[in-house]
C-alpha cells in the first residue's frame, strides 16, 4: 500500500501499489479514481480481460460524462463482471447541499444511494439479501460519517456487490468524500482498507 494525497478533496488514504490511478478528466466533484487491475484468470482469459477492460472504460466514461451511453460496452458486460474502484471528491460541486456535522450520516446514505443508482450497483433482480451499515466516526480529529451495502442478488452468493461511502468535515465547513465500489464483493475487504485510511490534508 501506498499513501496518495489528493490536494483537490484535501483527503489523503492508502492505495494499493499495482492499482490504477487516475486525476484528470473526471467529472466533478470526483477529483480522483483508483480502480484494480485485471484480474489473472486461467478460464476464458481473453473473454474475461475484454470484459473487465470495458467495465474499466464504462467506469471511467461514466465518471468523466454524465450523458455517457454504454449501451454498446454493456453488450461485452455481464453480471459478474469484475470491478474494484474507489473514488474521492469535493461535496461543494455536487447539486445536494453540503450536510453540516449533524447531518453527515444523512450526507452520507444520500451520496452511497445516489452514487451506487449512477454506477448501476443495485441490481434489478429481486435481491436475496442487504447488509446495511450506518455510522458516525471521526477521522483524522474530523467528524465524519460511513455507510455501507454489501448486496447479494442471487441465491449462492452469486451477483454480490459491496458499496461504501465516507463523508468527512473539514475545517471552514469544506465536506469531502470517498467511496468505494466492489463487484463481487470478494473485493470488500480492500474497500474497506483504504476507506479506512482516509484522513484530512490539513
Amino acid at each position: 500500500m501506498i499513501a496518495f494525497e489528493d490536494h483537490a478533496a484535501g483527503l489523503r488514504f492508502m492505495v494499493p501499489a499495482d492499482w490504477d490511478l487516475k486525476t484528470d478528466d473526471l467529472l466533478q466533484p470526483l477529483t480522483a479514481a483508483v480502480s484494480a487491475p485485471l484480474r489473472q484468470d486461467n478460464t476464458d482469459d481473453w473473454v474475461r480481460e475484454q470484459k473487465a477492460i470495458a467495465q474499466e472504460q464504462k467506469l471511467w466514461e461514466m465518471a468523466a460524462n454524465p450523458d455517457f451511453n454504454g449501451d454498446e460496452l454493456d453488450e461485452l458486460l455481464d453480471d459478474q463482471t469484475e470491478q474494484a474502484v474507489v473514488f474521492a471528491g469535493r461535496w461543494e460541486h455536487l447539486f445536494e447541499a453540503a450536510p453540516g456535522v449533524e447531518e453527515l450520516l444523512d450526507g452520507a446514505v444520500w451520496l452511497a444511494r445516489s452514487y451506487g443508482e449512477f454506477f448501476e450497483f443495485f441490481p434489478d433482480s429481486p435481491v436475496e439479501a442487504v447488509d446495511h451499515s450506518r455510522r458516525k466516526i471521526t477521522v483524522g480529529g474530523r467528524p465524519a460519517a460511513t455507510v455501507s451495502y454489501r448486496i447479494v442478488a442471487e441465491q449462492g452468493g452469486r451477483n454480490s456487490g459491496y458499496l461504501r461511502a465516507v463523508v468527512v468535515h473539514l475545517a471552514e465547513g469544506r465536506v469531502s468524500f470517498a467511496f468505494g465500489l466492489a463487484k463481487p464483493d470478494e473485493d470488500r475487504l480492500i474497500i474497506d482498507t483504504i476507506l479506512d485510511s482516509v484522513t484530512p490534508l490539513a
